[in-house]
């Protein structure tokens, strides 16, 4: 499998297993002195992780799951956060979408950054 595919199916793997756990479990929230910490901010954590990572594999695993967790909230975010019920909006849901559909059609490039620029 070649590396852009490997990382759009962890992308993808990783964007509906958040969505499946939220729509499981909701209102569940990580709440840390006060703030509501949305997993847009984890997903920063995961992506600065992979410059670390000393195996190749590892750095594509975790940039990949950072990615899709900042990809799933980008839309939302943008819009001003909230609950689940913002959430499970249509716009957060088709930001969603076209947001994936945007990672997938520029998943070579991606790559390119992550294995080029983030030695």
């Amino acid at each position: 499998m070649k590396k852009e595919d490997l990382f759009y199916a962890i992308f993808a793997l990783t964007v509906f297993l958040i969505r499946l756990s939220i729509f499981i479990f909701p209102e569940h929230h990580i709440i840390i002195a006060g703030f509501l910490i949305h997993h847009f901010f984890i997903g920063i954590i995961f992506s600065a992780a992979s410059c670390f990572a000393k195996n190749k594999n590892a750095k594509l695993f975790l940039f990949s799951i950072g990615i899709a967790l900042m990809a799933d909230e980008l839309v939302f975010m943008a819009l001003g956060g909230g609950l689940d019920k913002e959430y499970w909006s249509t716009y957060s849901f088709v930001g969603m979408l076209i947001t994936s559909a945007i990672v997938f059609l520029l998943r070579k490039k991606i790559i390119y950054f992550q294995s080029r620029i983030m030695k």
